[in-house]
């Protein structure tokens, strides 16, 4: 009888036999998963496992390894041993058993960098063994020995298997075990750089998949099938997963062999045993080109959706954020939103995509500079306990009461947005530690235009601590990059623009508290503000302001509409006087230029269909979409999915003509009156203009734009008396 049927005897006798029953939920990741996803997905379970030093493995055999009830005379349990039938006993107090070695099933000199990385000290493919066999296996792969052997003893051989190659054998009863480590071992670990050894073949390659060279698929599935998981390898799974917080799902469930590597790669592994071709498919009745205001939630009906539990996913992942079912945009523009179902035991798991259109928000008007006053958001922490800082008592201790910070679940003031791992101080918000960052998010804050953040700080521990505040739906204009004073609170203060409704600030850093976080909105004084604009090194600029603008008196700058696209060129015509909130417009002047451009609520002209987007908020764009100013030219943006800041303009593909195409658009500036658009302004002008009024048809953009001199909407004899009077000033 061999070795492993005695143990198996001795269970049986001690305890009644078990399934392993892995913790709730532990391989949901995996469900509806195949092949290589599958494989995938199994890694991210298993491989962020608790790491046993090298040299504590005895301490942890000692917990995993002990056959039940079989001790000797000291009272220490007998070690169960894949590699002989010898008995050995632990020693009770953690040390090495003599005669035995810990033996790496995936031999260390295939990866090279010995026991100090994490396969090279796994406790589930390094197991207790007996020397001499250890000795004998060397660094040979499993295989079968079909010429000379070398070494056998009555669990294991050594010698050269068909191929001529040196491999190691165990006994039947052990092959299904030593295939289901190999098996773990290419799932937990394929990014490990494995590599032949002289004449040895290594039996994996660092790939994410299938990692086990083909040769060995077929042995290992073949050994697995013949030698199914038994009540041992079940009782070493959870023993081991209670000394390193993970398992070997090939022996939780065995039949993920088959959906990786086996007979049912084309098919989906599901945790319920049930099979894909008995199931039905999700259905979607989901409107595929959707209108929506910007920062206006909106909500996908349950009812539009058969299948299992739904989950939404927007892209870019910053242009919105998602609740549940409810999408509420934080950009404007085209957001591409994805309803994914997960399977369940009635429904494949699925997903289908569909355009979110973001309108712009409305421009505000009037621009008076602002005052901070009404407080839109207040967050003081009071409901967090912990250790740490408290206003004026920081001490800088450690936090405690690790927390994820989404919604007001948590005692706080004020509802959050996604979170890192983060901690609660005491009535503060730790964050953060010495291995990693640590970062917290608002959801969206109702601020319209101005604002200001403030906030206090500290670092604690030693070392430089820093703290990074960004934000999406708004600009910050101040110090964002913040150097912490350990153990000491600092008060900090950043002005907001740009904000439109939707503001999202998250903080991010290491080894930090944060408390009394306060966003204030505005109120308008008697003082109008100046919209700041930089030239590029060509002096030209578009833009697009949310408050109403007076460019009466530019002097070392000129303002310009685009009204329409010609022969490869975007015409332009000058723009003077008061320009209505949202106008898209393009500035010129000296290069690398900063213009002060002043606001009023004076009346304004509103010029009608203007040839480009104003963009009043962070916009999406796909690319093929629109042109954006680049240098001197408008060119395509053809970035796969560009993210546009606010107060610009861009020119939609739309506008071109066929003979266009997709070319860079040059720019041609049109003074007052030249209607012939020859760059002047001359009696021609005059001739030109004639002519459209004998034609009295229906002009084109351009035309009606440049030949209507007294602005009356009509193009009459009127306009030539006007063109002559601006000729003679001239």
């Amino acid at each position: 009888m061999k070795c492993k049927t005695i143990y198996f005897l001795l269970l049986c006798m001690t305890s009644v036999l078990s399934v392993a029953q892995p913790p709730a939920g532990y391989y949901a990741g995996a469900d509806g998963k195949g092949e290589r996803t599958l494989k995938a997905a199994l890694k991210e379970i298993i491989a962020n496992h608790t790491k046993i030093r090298y040299a504590n493995l005895w301490k942890a055999y000692e917990k995993v390894d002990y056959v039940q009830n079989v001790t000797n005379s000291a009272g220490n349990y007998k070690v169960y041993d894949y590699y002989s039938s010898q008995d050995f006993f632990f020693n009770g107090d953690g040390s090495a058993v003599s005669g035995m070695n810990k033996e790496h099933v995936a031999p260390q000199s295939w990866w090279g960098k010995g026991t100090s990385i994490n396969v090279g000290c796994d406790l589930i493919q390094v197991i207790p063994s007996e020397a001499k066999a250890n000795n004998a296996k060397g660094n040979y792969p499993l295989g079968v020995v079909t010429g000379t052997v070398s070494f056998s003893n009555d669990c294991v051989k050594t010698g050269r298997g068909s191929n001529g190659k040196l491999v190691f054998e165990p006994c039947d009863e052990y092959k299904g075990d030593f295939a289901r480590i190999y098996f773990y071992v290419a799932t937990c670990y394929p990014d490990v750089e494995w590599r032949d050894v002289g004449d040895v073949e290594c039996a994996f390659t660092q790939e994410d998949y299938p990692t086990l060279k083909s040769d060995f698929i077929a042995l290992l599935l073949r050994w697995h099938r013949q030698d199914p998981v038994c009540q041992w390898e079940q009782t070493r799974n959870d023993r081991a997963y209670e000394q390193q917080k993970n398992r070997n799902p090939f022996v939780d469930y065995p039949e993920l062999a088959e959906f990786i590597w086996g007979d049912r790669m084309t098919d989906a592994f599901h945790l319920d045993g049930s099979d894909d071709q008995e199931k039905n498919l999700p259905t979607f009745d989901l409107t595929y080109e959707v209108l929506t205001a910007y920062n206006e939630p909106f909500t996908i009906l349950e009812s539009a959706i058969t299948g299992g539990p739904a989950t939404l996913t927007v892209t870019p992942a910053e242009a919105a954020t998602v609740s549940g079912l409810t999408v509420t945009p934080v950009y404007a523009g085209a957001l591409r939103v994805t309803v994914s179902t997960a399977a369940t035991s009635q429904y494949l798991e699925g997903s289908e995509d569909f355009t979110l259109s973001v309108s712009q928000p409305e421009p505000q008007g009037g621009g008076k500079v602002l005052e901070y006053q009404g407080v839109l958001f207040d967050e003081t922490f009071s409901g967090c306990t912990g250790t740490g800082g408290n206003d004026a008592q920081f001490t800088g201790n450690v936090a405690s009461n690790k927390m994820t910070m989404i919604g007001a679940s948590r005692n706080t003031d004020e509802e959050w947005g996604e979170s890192a791992t983060v901690y609660s101080g005491d009535a503060c918000m730790r964050f953060g530690s010495s291995g990693g960052e640590g970062s917290f998010q608002t959801l969206a804050i109702p601020l319209v235009g101005r604002g200001k953040l403030t906030f206090r700080a500290a670092g604690w521990g030693s070392g430089t601590n820093k703290l990074t505040v960004t934000a999406t739906g708004g600009t910050l204009d101040g110090n964002t990059a913040i150097t912490l004073t350990n153990s000491s609170w600092e008060d900090y203060s950043i002005d907001i623009t740009g904000a439109a409704g939707a503001l999202v600030l998250t903080f991010k850093g290491k080894r930090g508290f944060v408390d009394d976080v306060m966003v204030c909105s505005n109120e308008t004084s008697d003082e109008f503000l100046a919209e700041t604009v930089t030239l590029n090194e060509d002096g030209l600029a578009t833009f697009a302001s949310h408050y109403t603008l007076d460019v009466s008196g530019a002097g070392d700058y000129s303002v310009w509409r685009a009204v329409a696209v010609r022969d490869g060129a975007l015409l332009l015509r000058p723009v003077t006087g008061i320009v209505a909130a949202g106008t898209p417009l393009i500035l010129r002047g000296e290069a690398d230029a900063t213009l002060s451009l002043p606001t009023t609520d004076a009346e304004a002209t509103a010029y009608p269909d203007p040839l480009l987007t104003a963009l009043l908020a962070p916009t999406v764009v796909w690319a093929g979409e629109y042109m954006g100013l680049d240098g001197e030219r408008f060119m395509p943006i053809e970035d796969e999915c560009a993210i546009l800041e606010t107060e610009q303009a861009i020119l939609s593909m739309d506008q071109l003509e066929e003979a266009d195409g997709n070319t860079a658009l040059s720019l041609l500036f049109v003074p007052e009156g030249d209607v012939n658009a020859d760059g002047q302004v001359t009696v021609t002008d005059i001739a030109a203009l004639i002519d459209i009024i004998m034609e009295n048809t229906v002009p084109d953009a351009f035309t009606a734009a440049v030949a209507d001199l007294n602005g009356d909407g009509e193009i009459t004899v009127t306009d030539v008396s006007a063109l002559i009077s601006l000729i003679m000033e001239q």
